[in-house]
This record gives C-alpha cells, sequence and structure tokens, in this order.
C-alpha cells in the first residue's frame, strides 16, 4: 500500500506528487493522459504569478508559501519564473476589478506597486491603445510561470525521489484507499488525492458536482510586425484588460524563450467564465463568438499582425462561487478533492502541494481555508 496515490498529474497533481515525494512518502501518481498536454488547464506555455490576489486576498498565504518553496529547489540557469511585473488595466466603472483595494492590499502586505491613470499610462505603456478613463496598477515583481516545463519539473523530480507514475492511464472509480483503473488493475494507498482538473465531476457526488462546471478558453498568438524589443518586458509586462463593453482580455508580452527568433509573437487569450462545456465530448476548437473577440486584438495593441497565426484552447474548471475546492470526500476521509481552481489556480499550485504535504505528514495545517471547504455547497 502506498502511501498517497495522486489521480490527475497536471498542474496540482505533479506538484503535489514531487512535495509528498521530497517528504519521504511512497507515492503514486496516475493521469488518462501523459502531462503536460492539451487537454487541460495548463495547455498554452505560460501562466501568469502574481501577489495582488484580486480574487480574494485569503489565496496570498499560498502564493507567498509557494514561491519560497519553488525558490528553494529551482535552478536559476533554467528557471520556472521569470519576473516581468503583472498590469491590471482597468476601464471607467469596471466591475471585474478594483484597483482602489489592489492599492490598499499592496500597502497591507508590503508589495511594491505603482499606478497609472491619463496621458501617464499611454507614455508609459505606448503600444497599448487605452480606452477613455482607463486606469492601470503594476506590480513590478510579479511575472509569469513556465506551466509545461513546470509539470515536466515537479514529474521529473518526483520520480527523482521515488515516485511511480502511470501515464495513458484511466481511473474508472475510487473506494477508500483504493482506486480501480481501465486496464482492469487497482492500487491501494493511505491517501488518495484527486487532481482531475476539468474532469472531476465523474469522482464526485452528483450534490457537489453540480457546483462545477468546465469552462473553454481560447489563446492566441500574433507575429509582431515592429521592433520586437517593443513589445518585451518592461514596455509591456503579462497584463489583463477589462474592456467598456466588459470583455476580459489578458496576454503576455514577447517572450525571446518560446520563439523563433524570427518569428517573435505575443499570446493573447479571452477570459470566459461562462462558456459550459462538457470536457468529454467537446472538441478543443475555439468558437467563433472567441474567435470574433480574438480578432479585436489588433486594435487594442499596435504592431500586431492583422489575425493570429495560432489558435488554441484549454480548460478552466469552474465553482459557481469561483472559489478553490480542497476538502475531503463525504464518507471518505482518506479521499480528497483538489480541484476546481476557477481560473486563477496555477500561481497556487506550489503552495498547494505545500499544503497537502503538511495535510498528510502532520494531519493539518495552517494553508488550508474554510473558503475551500465542500461544505458550502
Amino acid at each position: 500500500m502506498y502511501d498517497v496515490c495522486v489521480v490527475g498529474l497536471g498542474t496540482h497533481g505533479s506538484a503535489i506528487a514531487h512535495r509528498c515525494a521530497h517528504l519521504g512518502l511512497s507515492v503514486i501518481g496516475i493521469d488518462r493522459y501523459h502531462p503536460p498536454h492539451g487537454l487541460g488547464s495548463h495547455n498554452g506555455d505560460t501562466r501568469m504569478t502574481r501577489l495582488i490576489q484580486f480574487e480574494g486576498e485569503h489565496l496570498l498565504p499560498l502564493v507567498r508559501a509557494g514561491n519560497l518553496w519553488r525558490q528553494s529547489f529551482e535552478d536559476p540557469d533554467i528557471p520556472l519564473f521569470e519576473e516581468a511585473g503583472f498590469l491590471t488595466i482597468a476601464c471607467k466603472n469596471s466591475t471585474h476589478f478594483d484597483l482602489d483595494s489592489q492599492e490598499l492590499w499592496a500597502k497591507q502586505h508590503d508589495i511594491p506597486y505603482k499606478r497609472f491613470y491619463g496621458s501617464r499610462l499611454q507614455k508609459a505603456f505606448p503600444k497599448f491603445n487605452f480606452n477613455d478613463g482607463d486606469e492601470a496598477f503594476l506590480e513590478p515583481g510579479a511575472g509569469y510561470l513556465k506551466s509545461s516545463f513546470c509539470i515536466e519539473s515537479n514529474l521529473k523530480r518526483a520520480q527523482a525521489y521515488g515516485a511511480e507514475c502511470l501515464y495513458n492511464t484511466e481511473v474508472i472509480s475510487i473506494e477508500p484507499h483504493k482506486i480501480f483503473l481501465n486496464e482492469g488493475g487497482s492500487v491501494e494507498a493511505k491517501h488518495i488525492i484527486i487532481c482531475a482538473g476539468a474532469y472531476i465531476n465523474r469522482f464526485l457526488p452528483k450534490r457537489i458536482a453540480a457546483n462545477i462546471y468546465a469552462s473553454k478558453q481560447a489563446v492566441s498568438w500574433f507575429e509582431i510586425t515592429e521592433d520586437p524589443k517593443e513589445h518585451r518586458f518592461p514596455k509591456i509586462s503579462p497584463f489583463v484588460w477589462e474592456q467598456e463593453n466588459k470583455d476580459i482580455f489578458y496576454g503576455f508580452p514577447s517572450l525571446p524563450a518560446f520563439e523563433d527568433d524570427k518569428n517573435p509573437e505575443m499570446k493573447i487569450g479571452v477570459h470566459t467564465e461562462y462558456n459550459h462545456v462538457d470536457p468529454n465530448e467537446c472538441n478543443m476548437l475555439p468558437s467563433q463568438k472567441d474567435l470574433d473577440k480574438i480578432y479585436k486584438t489588433p486594435s487594442l495593441i499596435k504592431g500586431l499582425s492583422d489575425k493570429p497565426h495560432t489558435v488554441t484552447t484549454c480548460f478552466y474548471t469552474m465553482t459557481k462561487d469561483q472559489e478553490f475546492i480542497i476538502d475531503r470526500l463525504p464518507d471518505m476521509d482518506d479521499v480528497w478533492v483538489c480541484s476546481a481552481c476557477s481560473g486563477h489556480g496555477f500561481k497556487m499550485s506550489f503552495g498547494i502541494a505545500l499544503m497537502f504535504g503538511e495535510l498528510i505528514t502532520e494531519g493539518a495545517s495552517d494553508l488550508l481555508l474554510p473558503e475551500f471547504s465542500l461544505s458550502r455547497f
């Protein structure tokens, strides 16, 4: 019997397997695919990370704790994280971003920041075609994580510490201390942690699954048609931008680490909270509605091609209250659910891995918050 079985080895599962193996626990991880891959939440090379949490100030300790652990093993020559800042752009009468609250939190938690208005905003970021009334909040110490590389690194380190990984293997059902596989076998473990992302609902009671849905997100890459240096940090930071019509775009500066030097590009996505899909049945093509929004990008940012050269998708796993689920399953104290991170979970993954290391070895963790409980459903 293993100490820990992790079901799903993507964003959170790979980090949890890494941490538990690092602590000397016997670990087996199982995934229906071979992560990293294009069928989960991590598709698309990069994920933003920041200390300012406009999803909820209570999440800050998770990010800070995870950053410290990541820094303890990260190779400085091939880093998982790159500092590039993070820019929140709020339209006039924004309903999504409260920059005054962000400024208050930054002051309370000693997070460096800058705010920009009017002509000062346009002067600081000349490649953006800002709208009248736009304001921006910059967290200079933020940046991005290399999502696929993080997962590859976690899995490699987990296996170096003795973890076993079963890829292209589907879990059919879960019982206390035991999971059953599509190949007819089974695995026994003292603790089971389900990190199945958009595919989580098959393992949950119907009353809980009714509060969780997968949302397909479109992301694209536009070629840069002028000097790419003007589209790189610090001229452009990773950003999120609410438009006057309430569309929300996000994007990344030109990142030479992911580019052919001859074809510099910017990654641009559309944030869609309510695009419900069944991940087992839907195709991964973007919807026409999302394509129409993405095609607006050249009107927002100067120096980009008229249309993207690539458009792909990934999944968010959403809860109705857009909060995480991290809790034991009802009637199965040995089985944990860690999923439904509602589109902002990647930056928490290292902190959540620390949390599970403490939960398994010590029986409790200060990082486990009541906001994550299943009792709210």
